[in-house]
């Protein structure tokens, strides 16, 4: 276990070192934690307001990410969606939860365009406003509960 946690702090270096090269960190954060590495990337980052198409100057960022995050043996890898409080009905989406959803779907289509990723080894989740990292009773707050994460699972915990 000791081993597999270093092994994902190496993995953050180069993650954080390709983050510091592209000025990319208002945008993009890891953390290690003990479920694992995550990467938090900003809704702005990759998508308009309201939309879960990936925006066309955000494709060369996901692709890049999904590089950085090869491994092999492979890890068991979950890319979950998450947005403000603020209620959507749109024409395109329901919810939050749904917006969420497609956009996880959507992100996590172009990191599997790498062919060194197997898709047996991916999730995507949509959360919804369920999980907040900050109160939503400020515009900055709701702005960083709109993102999409990233976690890599150490090879023990996998599902």
């Amino acid at each position: 276990q000791e081993k597999e946690m270093e092994n994902l702090e190496v993995m953050q270096k180069q993650i954080d070192s390709f983050i510091k090269d592209k000025g990319l960190s208002l945008s993009l954060q890891t953390k290690l934690t003990e479920t694992g590495l995550l990467i938090t990337i900003s809704d702005r980052a990759l998508f308009d307001s309201g939309s879960a198409v990936v925006k066309n100057d955000a494709i060369p960022l996901a692709r890049e990410i999904s590089k950085l995050i090869v491994s092999d043996p492979p890890r068991e890898i979950l890319v979950s969606g998450h947005t403000d409080n603020v209620p959507i009905s749109t024409s395109t989406f329901r919810s939050n939860w749904e917006l969420s959803a497609i956009r996880s779907i959507n992100f996590l289509n172009i990191i599997l365009e790498n062919k060194k990723h197997n898709p047996i080894h991916f999730s995507a989740i949509g959360h919804g406003e369920y999980r907040p990292i900050t109160d939503n009773k400020t515009e900055k707050g709701r702005q960083q509960n709109r993102r999409v994460e990233v976690l890599i699972l150490p090879r023990e915990l996998e599902l």
